[in-house]
């Protein structure tokens, strides 16, 4: 999502006019952005702290779990900003006069729906991860 970017010229009142779309204009897609950052470099610092205390983990799973459910509502919650954002650049908003624009910048659509899909992906496994925690924390209290 951070690359994508697309440069089209389009004929406006008899001349030509170059029209860019690319993501760092739009804070929804900002916001996805940041939040996928955040959550990969929040995974590599846990994984870490894991591996290298291992021997005292006990006292780590609760402080974990809790962050592991906060990225997992954080990236749903840019998920959702950004795949509305997709929506109205698929379809526009006559309401509100905004035209649709996928169908002249076909790439920088392609490249924000296939990063909405992958981190997609993505939340669906941290939100695994957050439920096989609850149910060790479940299965360790009876």
């Amino acid at each position: 999502m951070g690359t994508a970017k697309q440069t089209k010229s389009l004929s406006v009142g008899g001349g030509f006019v170059d029209f860019t779309v690319k993501s760092g204009k739009s804070s929804a897609l900002v916001y996805f952005i940041v939040i996928n950052v955040l959550a990969f470099l929040y995974s590599a610092f846990s994984l870490a702290i894991s591996l290298l205390k291992r021997a005292n983990s006990k006292n780590l799973e609760l402080p974990f779990s809790i962050a592991d459910l906060l990225v997992t509502v954080l990236l749903f919650s840019a998920n959702s900003a950004a795949a509305g954002l997709s929506v109205i650049a698929e379809d526009g908003n006559s309401n509100l006069l905004w035209a649709q624009i996928c169908d002249t910048m076909n790439t920088f659509c392609a490249q924000m729906n296939a990063s909405i899909v992958l981190s997609m992906f993505a939340s669906l496994a941290y939100f695994l991860l957050v439920l096989l925690a609850i149910l060790g924390f479940y299965r360790r209290s009876f």
